[in-house]
């Protein structure tokens, strides 16, 4: 079967599913494939929920974006009408001096953010399931909650499919041919063809660059223009003593800062509280890591709430593998491909993109189609790597 459309996005996830969806609204012909189902549970948008915040201890040059991709959240909820975000606050605590703890309180002096400091004795008064040490400092944002990952992805693909955007799940890209006036993909079910394929692979950049019989004999492979790290991330879900005191009205989103960076959201999508290690995670490849969930995956999540939620210390719900693809500085990687301009690259989310994939989505489909983007930022730039 064959196929001509102006833009072909291989990789499906939230980032994918964003770009299809603005290509699609803005009228551009568009198709979207990814090798698994949509969505699925293999790779970086899956978990039940995410956390979204504003107090952003990244860099307060992403703030902007986050304002942006809030109010397309919520315009995405009115257009499939069901709740993607729940709005819960969001809590920031740790030692004060500690330099994550400073990137938020430098996100919210620099954009005006609404929020309210307050003492580690505050917070254990304003929040009795968290235990803070001497010392603790806690930053609340009041515009922070809890998106819902695979609806997200769900509503994002419908929106793309009623606009016109052709969409095909459980196809492998088996060939990208460069070399012409048009990029032709073939899949294990069709040939594509179309002026620019936006790759947004998630943990298989590495595997992709990788693989000379992608591109086929006559081709090297197309590498990542920057450095990527895949990592084994664990998320967890517990059972509090006293379920309710956890739930979304009474608990907002946190995150500690300090050693151990440990994240956690209301019971609002799978049963229990959700808790999970930010850093630290294994390196890993998407078609060989380990999903069996260990108890020295476990280990560090208890030790947490041992010390700081001990009310929440209960019996293990359940348990899920994703992965991170992860840059050296953190900072994603969004424009032309250095060595393929037909290429548009979207990777290097570290963690911490699904969050702002409308923001994504916007970008990546102003490359595909302008060959540039006046929303990107310096951060995104994809050669920055380079030697």
């Amino acid at each position: 079967m064959r196929h001509e459309v102006e833009v072909a996005v291989v990789g499906l996830g939230v980032m994918g599913a964003a770009t299809l969806a603005t290509l699609a609204r803005r009228g551009v012909s568009a198709l979207g494939i990814d090798r698994f189902d949509i969505p699925h549970a293999l790779g970086s948008s899956h978990g039940g929920t995410r956390i979204i915040r504003k107090a952003y201890y990244e860099d307060p040059r992403y703030v902007p974006l986050l304002h942006r991709s809030w109010d397309a959240w919520r315009a995405l909820e009115g257009a499939v009408g069901e709740t993607l975000l729940l709005q819960t606050g969001g809590l920031h605590f740790g030692p004060a001096h500690e330099p994550d703890l400073q990137g938020v309180l430098t996100s919210v002096d620099t954009h005006a953010l609404s929020h309210e400091l307050l003492s580690g004795q505050d917070l254990m008064r304003r929040f009795p399931q968290f235990r803070a040490d001497p010392g603790d400092l806690a930053v609340i944002e009041h515009e922070a909650g809890v998106l819902f990952a695979e609806r997200c992805v769900q509503a994002l693909i419908e929106v793309a499919q009623r606009a016109g955007a052709a969409v095909f799940a459980r196809e492998s890209l088996d060939n990208l041919d460069l070399d012409g006036p048009a990029v032709v993909l073939t899949t294990s079910r069709r040939t594509i063809i179309c002026r620019r394929v936006v790759l947004t692979l998630g943990p298989w950049w590495p595997a992709f660059q990788a693989s000379p019989s992608v591109l086929g004999p006559a081709h090297a492979p197309i590498a990542a223009p920057l450095p990527l790290a895949v990592s084994r991330q664990v998320q967890f879900w517990v059972r509090p003593n006293d379920p309710e005191a956890y739930r979304p009205g009474r608990l907002p989103v946190f995150m500690r800062y300090g050693d151990e960076f440990v994240y956690g959201l209301p019971e609002a999508f799978y049963p229990g509280l959700k808790v999970a290690a930010h850093r630290g995670g294994a390196p890993a490849s998407p078609d060989t890591i380990d999903r069996t969930v260990h108890p020295e995956d476990e280990a560090v999540i208890r030790r947490f709430l041992a010390r700081h939620m001990p009310g929440a210390d209960g019996a293990l719900l359940g348990a899920r593998v994703c992965m991170y693809t992860n840059s050296g500085d953190a900072n994603f990687a969004l424009g032309l491909h250095p060595d393929a301009p037909q290429v548009v690259v979207g990777t290097g989310f570290s963690g911490h993109g699904f969050k702002l994939a409308p923001a994504v989505g916007e970008i990546l489909a102003d490359y595909a189609v302008d060959g540039w983007s006046p929303r990107t930022i310096d951060i995104f730039d994809v050669t920055r790597g380079a030697a």
